[in-house]
C-alpha cells in the first residue's frame, strides 16, 4: 500500500506563476494605466482583480448541468457611475453557454428566458437589486488577499 498522495494532472488552464505574473504586469503597464488616466473611471483606480468564493463556481456548474451546457463565457463589463460599492469599476460577468446544434456555435444561456425563471426567482427570494450585483469582490477597493472580512 502506497503512502504517497494520489497525483492529479495539472488543470488545462495552468500557465505557471511566472507567466501569470508577466501577464498581470503587462495589463497593469499597458491597459490598466491607460484606463486609469480616463477621468470617467473610479476615483480609487480601476479593477485589478476579482475574488469569488467557491459557492459562486459551484452554482455556475449546476447551471451548466441544468442547461445541458458546455461552459462559461466571461465578459468584461462596467458598473454604473452611481453604483454604491464599485462606481465605474470594471467587472466580470459570467454566462453559462451551450452548443447550438443547428450550426455548432456557442450560445449564452439566458436564465430569464427559461420557462421556470419566475418560479426560481420567487423561491430564491431574489430582488432586482440582488440580481444586478454579481458578488465578486473587486480590487481596488477591496484588496484583502484572503477575501475574508471585506
Amino acid at each position: 500500500m502506497s503512502t504517497e498522495k494520489s497525483l492529479r494532472k495539472l488543470p488545462k488552464c495552468f500557465i505557471g506563476k511566472e507567466k501569470t505574473q508577466e501577464r498581470i504586469d503587462r495589463y497593469k503597464a499597458h491597459k490598466h494605466e491607460a484606463q486609469c488616466k480616463s477621468s470617467t473611471l473610479a476615483k480609487n483606480g480601476d479593477t485589478l482583480s476579482v475574488w469569488y468564493d467557491k459557492e459562486h463556481f459551484e452554482d455556475l456548474l449546476h447551471e451548466i448541468e441544468a442547461a445541458g451546457g458546455n461552459g462559461i463565457r466571461i465578459s468584461f463589463g462596467m458598473y454604473e457611475d452611481d453604483h454604491k460599492y464599485y462606481p465605474s469599476q470594471t467587472c466580470l460577468l459570467f454566462n453559462v453557454t451551450k452548443i447550438n446544434d443547428a450550426n455548432f456555435t456557442t450560445l449564452d444561456v439566458n436564465i430569464e428566458d427559461e420557462p421556470d425563471y419566475e418560479k426560481r426567482k420567487k423561491i430564491s427570494g431574489s430582488t432586482e437589486k440582488q440580481e444586478d450585483f454579481n458578488l465578486g469582490k473587486l480590487c481596488p477597493p477591496r484588496c484583502n488577499p484572503t477575501g475574508i472580512g471585506d
